[in-house]
């Protein structure tokens, strides 16, 4: 009797612990050997297989791409287009002054439109000139920076046959503190009725000893007045900002064309050339 019940127990005691080694070897994560496969995700890295089932690791998130916030459109009367957050609508041709390219003329000219320009936070509508200094508007630069098709002396340009491109940038604020330097010189010239080859000395342009206005490109306001000296040569201190610089007091001869400038660096060198008026 005895007997039979140990080898009994014996018995259930030898199958609980062949069950229980069973389900341990069951439980053990052997290693596994993935393929060296790589998969080429959108943003131009690359992932391999990994995990139990040996599948790809998920690739990283693309990049949204940033808005362009500089570019050029091209625009006829009537026509609406847009850079970045900026709107530009050109709403109506107001003049052409420009030379005809058949022509020699002692001034450029300027092409005016008139147009709306709509940003983020404001919109406003003013005349836009081929020749003016690039104007700051709701966090961009804005200008015109050609205008087709080119004028001729016999030929007349419809209003709806223009076509202007403005450039778009955008507007970096610069420290109210910082200032810079616009320097240059003033010259006169042609200084002889006709033009001699080889070059004649005495007819090389000449300084011009003028007065020297600088305003506000944004506003048109005057900001200041110096004086080039007997060498033509003049210098004026100012705040980061655009500017343009008119030279002379004549409202014939000597012409000075003004002149647009963009003051960013410590630096700024412009020239004026003045014309005599002689032939």
């Amino acid at each position: 009797m005895w007997k039979m019940l140990i080898l009994f127990l014996s018995a259930v005691v030898i199958l609980v612990a062949g069950a229980v080694l069973l389900n341990v070897n069951n439980n053990d994560v052997q290693p596994v050997a993935c393929t060296m496969e790589a998969k080429l995700c959108p943003d131009g890295s690359a992932v391999g297989r990994t995990g139990p089932n040996c599948e790809f690791t998920a690739c990283p998130d693309e990049v949204a791409q940033p808005i362009p916030t500089t570019g050029d459109v091209v625009l006829g009367v009537g026509q609406k287009g847009k850079v970045d957050d900026l709107n530009i609508t050109v709403n109506s041709f107001v003049s052409d002054s420009r030379c005809p390219m058949d022509v020699q003329c002692i001034w450029e000219g300027e092409f005016k439109a008139n147009v709306t320009l709509v940003g983020a936070s404001k919109s406003e509508t003013r005349n836009m000139s081929s020749i003016e200094a690039p104007y700051s508007f709701d966090g961009h630069i804005v200008s015109i920076i050609t205008v087709l098709p080119a004028p001729k002396s016999r030929e007349k340009i419809i209003a709806n046959d223009y076509r202007i491109t403005f450039h778009v940038a955008k507007d970096v604020k610069k420290d109210s503190g910082s200032i810079g330097t616009i320097s240059g010189r003033v010259t006169l010239s042609p200084i002889c009725p006709v033009e001699r080859m080889p070059p004649d000395p005495k007819c090389a342009p000449k300084p011009y000893q003028t007065k020297i206005d600088v305003f506000s490109s944004e506003s048109g306001k005057l900001i200041k007045t110096t004086q080039a000296g007997s060498d033509g040569a003049f210098s004026v201190v100012l705040p980061f900002g655009f500017y343009k610089i008119e030279a002379g007091t004549e409202t014939i001869h000597p012409s000075c064309s003004p002149v647009a400038v963009h003051l960013q660096t410590a630096t700024t060198s412009v020239d004026i050339s003045c014309d005599t008026g002689i032939r």
